[in-house]
């Protein structure tokens, strides 16, 4: 028995086949084929490869299309990794080949994980794919569609990405690390739609209903992710992996450092502007500009069991649209972040301390409720 080098009949890729054997199955494509011939289909590639500039395209353009195909199908099922390796395959073929660079940067990127998203790569594919098709002899009709339909690829992937994002960090808040591994694979998909918006921007690409959905809706994604960026966060200290469960629970404060901050705040602003040139009535979430940490309602938190609920809605806004408003109702609330934390973590989980401040509180709450303050859902200012 003897195994030689083969080039499939149908896909094109490259294979090693029993020479004593009439016929095979290729392992990549799993179809039939007749050992002699796919020897053959090999060496005439290699042959003509090695000494005919461009004598192989006729001979391996069927082989591309089966392998854009196969790359298709293995997309529609979610094996990403098959499609990119088909896609590889036709790049090999074809460097420029633009659809494969296409699918190959969208595979890259479905295939990766959250530790590793592949968004410079999914932008550098299908750069290169753009700046190939730029060259064909297509009309610009042709070529602005290719366009929109890769912003549209770039736009469908960042979303699905960033729900990804969203839902891991939701699970999986508690650990100290998770906020910084958050903000970071949020910065890779504002990446993706700021492209998404400077291949969108230009007038001719959103004549398209495609081409301008693209551009404001990728505008407003970003918008949202700066405005998940800045949020303040918390994590429970001492908790190491998902499953542990502490007897007492202390939650810390994490924001980004006052860099990432700024930049973001500054992204936000600029992105608002430019969506409100399209749509005059854009309304975004509002932004925390608050650069440092500010604490939560420690007390109230802990003698009503939630951060949201009405008592402590009530008592958020009055200290965002009442106290902060004044240079004394600032130093009070500085003072009170300063300390709380500390009473709470000592003497939170007493009966006597809630009852205590309950008392306290709920003549608080009443009043403010008696002059207007509502009690209803709230997001914080900052």
């Amino acid at each position: 028995m003897g195994f030689v080098a083969a080039k499939c009949t149908q896909c094109g890729a490259n294979i090693e086949v029993d020479d004593t054997k009439e016929a095979g199955i290729c392992k990549f494509c799993g179809t039939a084929f007749v050992t002699e011939k796919a020897i053959n289909n090999y060496n005439t590639y290699v042959t003509n490869n090695n000494n005919f500039a461009g004598a192989n395209i006729n001979v391996m353009g069927a082989n591309i299309d089966n392998l854009i195909v196969l790359a298709k199908n293995a997309q529609e099922v979610g094996n990403y990794d098959e499609a990119k390796d088909y896609y590889s395959k036709v790049l090999e073929l074809q460097p420029t080949n633009c659809d494969a660079l296409v699918g190959k940067g969208i595979s890259a990127l479905y295939s990766s994980n959250l530790g590793d998203i592949k968004s410079d790569e999914l932008i550098g594919y299908i750069s290169k794919a753009i700046e190939y098709k730029k060259k064909e002899d297509i009309s610009k009709q042709d070529l602005n569609q290719f366009i929109v339909e890769s912003a549209k690829a770039l736009y469908q992937a960042a979303t699905v990405v960033f729900q990804v994002s969203k839902t891991h960090y939701d699970e999986y808040w508690k650990l100290e690390n998770s906020a910084p591994e958050y903000w970071n694979r949020l910065g890779k998909v504002v990446k993706i739609f700021i492209y998404v918006v400077s291949l969108t921007e230009p007038d001719n690409i959103r004549q398209s209903e495609e081409g301008k959905f693209c551009y404001l809706e990728g505008m407003k994604f970003i918008v949202i992710c700066c405005v998940e960026i800045c949020k303040q966060r918390q994590y429970v200290s001492g908790i190491v992996n998902p499953g542990q469960i502490l007897e007492s629970e202390v939650k810390s404060e994490i924001k980004p450092n006052a860099s990432l901050h700024q930049t973001y705040m500054e992204l936000y602003d600029k992105m608002c502007e430019k969506i409100k040139e399209v749509e005059e009535d854009y309304q975004p979430d509002s932004i925390n500009r608050n650069k440092e940490i500010q604490g939560g309602c420690y007390i109230a938190t802990s003698v009503y069991g939630s951060y949201d609920c009405p008592q402590v809605w009530t008592l958020r806004r009055f200290r965002d649209y009442t106290l902060d408003e004044s240079w004394y109702g600032r130093a009070f609330i500085k003072c009170y972040y300063a300390i709380s934390p500390t009473f709470v973590k000592w003497f939170g989980d007493t009966k006597w301390f809630k009852r205590f401040w309950k008392s306290k509180l709920d003549k608080i709450v009443f009043n403010l409720n008696k002059k207007g303050v509502e009690d209803t859902c709230y997001h914080d200012k900052y």
